[in-house]
């Protein structure tokens, strides 16, 4: 698809305003004007002579002058001493005049081109030099680096997105005869506009908008390329460039700031999502993991409590066990010494009653009289016959 974009305008008039420019001034002048901004901001890049011979008419007219005033001088009678000084000035000045034809000096940073009969007769670097009179200094150029900003370009991207670059160029001027020659610089002020915004429109058909915002050295160095294409066949070398300014639209920045925004805020809202959804699911598994707990200390107690009902039961079973057995074997002690069990009853009784002597304050309640007399009698028993 075409680039709609529009086209780098072909007038002065459309372009903005032109930062190379050319002055016609005397040969002498030429080191101040390189030196000097003009009125509009503009520090010339080439200098035309504007007398190609170097001859310097103000001192041969003083000279004239004066050889004039020498002669009135004697006409009118004058003194021949002030005649004389008026002779040697016009001739000191004719010959300063004279020698000036002979002359050429050259600012620093410049390249003065020479030509004879119309012809290019070669190039002077910067200095004084003695150069015939009939060969003439037909420009002086410059030969620092110069700086050049391109005005603000707009291209469509590769993804149709209009997206505006700003570039400041630096260029030498390598071949000055072919430049001045070829073309003025107003003119090449235009030519390397337009190659800025052709080599512009080429490098982002090859970006998309993101890529506009990663621009780095390896596209100022492609834009640089492209520019050098154009400029070269005029002597003109680009020394280098840099982006000052390189973005789409702000209504496109903003539109995608707020959709990055909002992709954002998204992902925020689905990971404290996620984020309470695992806190539920924690919380479940801690949950279950106290509920199974409580089952398990639960089962560990009803366990426990019914190893202890059953070792109870087991007690219980073993002391049942036990008293049948004592009562079988009292059974059998019975049955083969009866009179053991009325022995121990009596027994017994003696006891009580032995403690109830030593007791003289206790008061003893007693039953029918043949208790005391068994009691007395159990008493004398035990007292002849003592058990063995």
């Amino acid at each position: 698809m075409a680039d709609p974009a529009p086209a780098p305008p072909s007038t002065a008039s459309s372009y903005a305003t032109i930062q190379l420019g050319q002055e016609r001034v005397p040969l002498h002048e030429a080191s101040a004007v390189f030196e000097t901004p003009d009125e509009n901001g503009r520090t010339p890049i080439v200098v035309i002579p504007t007398r190609p011979l170097r001859l310097r008419l103000d001192l041969l007219g003083a000279a004239a002058g004066l050889l004039v005033l020498g002669i009135l001088i004697i006409g009118f009678g004058g003194t021949f001493l002030l005649a004389l000084l008026a002779f040697v000035a016009a001739v000191a000045l004719a010959v300063l005049g004279g020698l000036s034809a002979f002359m050429v000096r050259v600012p620093e940073g410049t390249t003065a081109l020479l030509v004879q009969g119309g012809r290019h007769r070669g190039t002077l670097g910067p200095g004084s030099h003695i150069v015939m009179p009939w060969v003439a200094v037909s420009h002086i150029v410059t030969r620092r680096q110069i700086p050049f900003e391109l005005p603000r370009a707009e291209a469509l991207t590769s993804d149709n997105v209009r997206a505006r670059i700003d570039l400041l160029v630096t260029f030498v001027i390598a071949d000055p005869g072919r430049f001045v020659y070829a073309i003025a610089a107003p003119d090449f002020d235009l030519v390397l506009q337009a190659a800025g915004y052709d080599a512009v429109r080429g490098i982002f058909r090859t970006l998309t908008w993101t890529g506009v915002l990663e621009m780095g050295h390896d596209h100022s160095e492609a834009l640089r390329a492209r520019i050098e294409d154009h400029v070269r066949p005029f002597g003109v070398e680009i020394a280098h460039l840099s982006i000052t300014y390189a973005r789409p639209h702000e209504a496109l920045l903003a539109s995608e700031e707020a959709r990055q925004l909002a992709i954002a805020q998204r992902a925020e809202a689905a990971e404290e999502h996620a984020l309470a959804e695992r806190r539920l699911q924690d919380e479940q598994a801690l949950e279950r993991v106290r509920l199974e707990a409580e089952l398990e200390r639960q089962q560990q107690r009803l366990q426990a409590e019914a190893a202890q009902a059953e070792m109870r039961q087991r007690v219980s079973q073993i002391e049942s066990e036990t008293l049948a057995a004592r009562l079988q074997r009292l059974d059998e002690i019975l049955a083969e010494f009866p009179r053991a069990a009325e022995w121990d009853w009596q027994s017994e009784q003696l006891g009580v009653v032995r403690a109830l002597a030593a007791n003289t304050r206790a008061v003893v309640q007693l039953g029918h009289l043949t208790d005391v007399a068994r009691t007395v009698l159990a008493t004398e028993v035990n007292d002849r016959n003592p058990p063995h």
